[in-house]
């Protein structure tokens, strides 16, 4: 919740625009009312929805990289276009490249042969491993 009044904050400072454009904010839950995980059924809906509304420009989120996994290929081929994804706490390496723990086929698998329009703004989890490493090697 505190990412979605982050940006409820930041939209409010600028006038609800970007640029000379007015925008909206919708929230989505991904998880359930009896789980604070994500719930991939939920989560395939949300990005349904998204595509089916051409005036959603992008999503931020989902908070779940298991979430990510089941939208990306809903929304890399939204009628419109491919909706891009920005995500702050999903770390999957799979999510974006092959490497160690990845699945046969990730990250193209995720895609499901539309676009690639996932971002990470945080370190995944072998960079974010490497660092605990090295900090725990320097630091004991």
């Amino acid at each position: 919740m505190q990412i979605a009044q982050a940006l409820k904050l930041v939209l409010a400072q600028h006038d609800w625009k970007a640029g000379p454009y007015r925008i909206g904010l919708q929230i989505c839950d991904e998880t359930t009312a009896t789980s604070d995980f994500a719930d991939p059924k939920k989560c395939a809906a949300n990005a349904r929805a998204f595509t089916r509304n051409r005036s959603v420009l992008a999503v931020v989120g989902p908070h779940f990289s298991s979430c990510a996994a089941s939208m990306l290929g809903i929304l890399s081929k939204a009628p419109g276009g491919a909706i891009p994804v920005i995500s702050g706490s999903t770390t999957y390496l799979g999510l974006t490249r092959s490497g160690p723990g990845v699945g046969p086929g990730e990250p193209a698998s995720f895609y499901g042969g539309g676009a690639r329009n996932f971002v990470r703004i945080v370190p995944a989890d072998d960079v974010q491993g490497a660092a605990v490493a090295t900090y725990l090697k320097d630091h004991g």
